[in-house]
């Protein structure tokens, strides 16, 4: 026989679906228009008590004779897997910024201390992020000219007075002489005055593909493992036995390029409002409201996934905006 009821229930089930906004504070107070973030996987709220007890040792045992909430904390948390320039710039507390690169042609722009097998960015001077869409690239080995009676140290790479396709690297320290010595060209060393220098190789007329390879999209040159450049780095990093300062120079072309940016700033969170309006396939609509609260990022930001789709995680602190305003609003859409 089955207990008999005592009283009617009805039970409220809910399949929570909906879309969560975003309106940033201004500097006066006032708020922007809502902004929605896109498809947000998750988002909560949560709610802690913190309680005061007080123990009673008038007894054998202690006994809790007052337990009291003195505080609540509100938090709600974020998830978007929308990963828009205005969601990313968020996340990183930054700035989104259009850059135009310079298109004036660029000459002897340096890459010291090459090494074979590495790959350099050019553009550097003109934004970190160095510059895209390159054309006329022409890559050559980069050195002093020897002169007379001059202190060298060692390390110090130098070209002939008269050009002979090589370059030579010092290996021990001196003054070269009045005249120009005779080089070696054979791969061994020779003295100057009271210096030495190791040949390097032939260093000039470089083949692109061969001893370096530009990427003219991304404004990449890369030395190859073989060729001329890698020769002149091996014999140089073994008369050393440590790496050598070798140098490379570049002349390029900048196309004409404008593209997005986002920069980190120096804050943490950003201050505004969340908005939520519900849009469940089943149950009652209820929207949200959380009238004052700092948007903070959380957690990682991926770059390389395992063909999942990235996401990024927002903690919501929630704040009072004044006295009369509830820190959370739920509210059905009336009637």
């Amino acid at each position: 026989m089955a207990a008999p009821s005592t009283y009617t229930r009805s039970n409220v089930y809910k399949i929570p679906k909906g879309q969560v906004a975003f309106q940033l504070r201004r500097a006066d107070g006032s708020f922007e228009g809502m902004r929605f973030l896109g498809n947000c996987p998750a988002f909560d709220l949560s709610v802690e008590t913190e309680n005061y007890q007080h123990t009673n040792s008038e007894g054998g045992l202690n006994t809790i004779d007052l337990d009291v909430p003195i505080s609540v904390t509100r938090a709600s948390s974020i998830t978007v897997d929308n990963m828009s320039n205005d969601n990313l710039a968020v996340f990183i507390a930054g700035t989104i910024e259009d850059f135009t690169q310079d298109t004036t042609a660029v000459t002897n722009e340096a890459i010291t201390g090459y090494q074979a097998s590495r790959t350099y960015q050019l553009g550097e001077s003109q934004s970190v992020s160095g510059v895209r869409n390159i054309g006329s690239v022409t890559v050559d080995f980069s050195a002093a000219t020897r002169a007379n009676s001059t202190a060298y140290t060692v390390g110090t790479v130098l070209f002939p007075t008269t050009p002979n396709a090589h370059a030579y690297l010092c290996t021990v320290a001196g003054t070269t002489g009045g005249t120009e010595p005779t080089y070696n060209v054979a791969g061994s060393t020779h003295t100057d005055g009271t210096a030495t220098f190791q040949d390097l190789g032939v260093v000039t007329s470089l083949t692109a593909d061969t001893d370096y390879v530009v990427d003219t999209t991304l404004g990449l040159v890369s030395v190859q493992p073989t060729g001329k450049l890698a020769n002149a780095y091996s014999a140089a990093k073994t008369a050393l036995g440590s790496e050598p300062t070798l140098s490379l120079s570049v002349d390029d072309t900048p196309g004409a390029n404008t593209r997005t940016q986002i920069k980190t700033g120096s804050a943490g969170s950003v201050e505004g409002r969340i908005r939520f309006l519900a849009d469940n396939p089943y149950g009652d609509q209820q929207d949200v409201c959380i009238p004052l609260c700092t948007l903070k990022p959380s957690g990682t930001l991926p770059f390389v996934g395992e063909g999942e789709v990235a996401a990024i995680t927002f903690d919501v602190g929630i704040s009072l905006l004044n006295n009369s305003t509830p820190a959370v609003i739920i509210e059905d859409r009336g009637a």
